[in-house]
């Protein structure tokens, strides 16, 4: 069908919402996860890195305690939107879809825990 964009996802994804921390530049920044799969997230945040930024991402882990510390490229940004044209019903904020990347075996394994819950 025309307009519809084909998925590039490897892994299926789940709505969560957890806390992020991200640290882009040497700067600690916060976020809110949209959804979550093996492969990525989508974080909302008034600060969106860049496509191609290289982050260090703090997930937090309800079950464990402890976050997740995870690497990632953003690759995909989203502009934030505010509510209050007509046409615009729905505020989104900005935010990034994060591909992980050399994700190690017990990180790979308390990502599937956290995505069975």
């Amino acid at each position: 069908m025309a307009g519809i964009k084909p998925e590039k996802r490897l892994h299926q994804r789940r709505c969560l919402q957890v806390p992020v921390l991200f640290q882009k530049r040497g700067r600690s920044h916060w976020g809110m996860s949209e959804d979550i799969g093996r492969g990525g997230l989508f974080l909302t945040t008034y600060c969106p890195p860049d496509p191609g930024e290289d982050l260090k991402i703090h997930l937090a882990d309800p079950r464990a305690g402890a976050p997740m510390v995870l690497r990632g490229k953003v690759v995909h940004r989203r502009e934030g939107t505010k509510a209050g044209l007509l046409q615009e019903k729905i505020q989104r904020p900005a935010g990034v879809g994060i591909a992980f990347e050399d994700v190690s075996p017990i990180q790979e394994e308390r990502l599937r825990a956290l995505l069975s819950e």
